[in-house]
């Protein structure tokens, strides 16, 4: 058992050491006003402080964005490096642009996910990702909208997830929830204070994700109460939402410090203004 843990934390050291060296080597290359942001670099700090030991254990993942100024405009493309990154997990990318629609988006994005899978991950590949999608951009312009008319005759499962939290107060999950809903392209909110209710919905394939991220967080009670499927044409599918976005709604301020009792009467009313009152029975015991 000792064995498999010194190998697993060997590993674990490796990816970060190149997560370290290639970050250096992007700052290095998109080194223009605007090219590389990093929103924390502590992230970076705490990795290297448990390189030296001087740390325990790593708890976030690197994330940065790359700003890529092409003909048509510019395009973002944001990158979240799990730990075992490069060499077990791929990282999480997400597309935008201002001349692309979101299925555009998402699609070029899927072409990102099928190029990953040909690469060699024994060394880090940003640069790679990077560089393959400034020289195929136009050709995957044209994919990504001939792959969005496709798609709109054929099914999918739409499907809206409803999860009980004993509560959320952390900043860093509240920050990651919205995160990780806006990366899928899901709807719904997130209610933080005690308890705490998420609510998510969108292609069933993405709010499973959404739900495998939620539950790798640390949480001391978090449960799926409830999910609903709709079989529906992709040209229907936005008509079975009943959020337009996805954010955090507060009802009350809540701090890191203290535990907030969720205001019910205001909540029952933002459920029945969006035809989801049906719910708190599931969530809470009563009609």
């Amino acid at each position: 058992m000792d064995e498999v843990i010194n190998i697993q934390n060997d590993l674990l050291r490796s990816c970060l050491s190149q997560q370290i060296d290639e970050l250096s080597m992007l700052e290095s290359i998109f080194c223009n006003p605007g090219e590389f942001h990093i929103d924390d670099h502590s992230i970076a700090a705490d990795i290297n402080e448990f390189l030296e030991n001087r740390l325990d254990a790593v708890q976030r993942k690197l994330d940065f964005r790359i700003c890529l100024q092409l003909d048509e405009g510019k395009m973002y493309l944001s990158f979240e490096l799990p730990h075992f990154y490069p060499s077990v997990e791929i990282p999480r990318i997400s597309v935008d642009s201002t001349k692309l629609t979101k299925k555009q988006e998402i699609a070029i994005g899927r072409k990102i996910e099928d190029y990953i899978k040909g690469l060699d991950k024994s060394e880090p590949y940003i640069y790679q990702i990077v560089s393959w999608l400034q020289d195929n951009v136009d050709d995957l312009r044209v994919s990504a909208t001939n792959d969005a008319a496709t798609e709109k005759d054929e099914k999918v499962i739409f499907e809206r997830m409803w999860i009980y939290s004993h509560h959320i107060k952390s900043k860093t999950k509240r920050k990651d929830i919205v995160k990780n809903a806006h990366d899928l392209s899901l709807t719904g909110f997130s209610l933080p204070g005690k308890p705490g209710v998420i609510c998510v919905e969108g292609e069933q394939r993405d709010t499973q994700e959404f739900w495998q991220l939620l539950r790798q967080m640390h949480w001391q009670k978090i449960t799926l109460k409830q999910c609903e499927e709709t079989e529906v044409l992709k040209r229907d599918f936005d008509d079975q939402r009943r959020f337009t976005d996805f954010k955090e709604i507060l009802f009350v301020d809540v701090g890191d410090d203290e535990e907030v009792v969720l205001n019910m009467s205001n909540f029952i009313k933002f459920l029945e203004l969006h035809n989801c009152g049906y719910i708190k029975k599931e969530l809470f015991g009563f009609d």
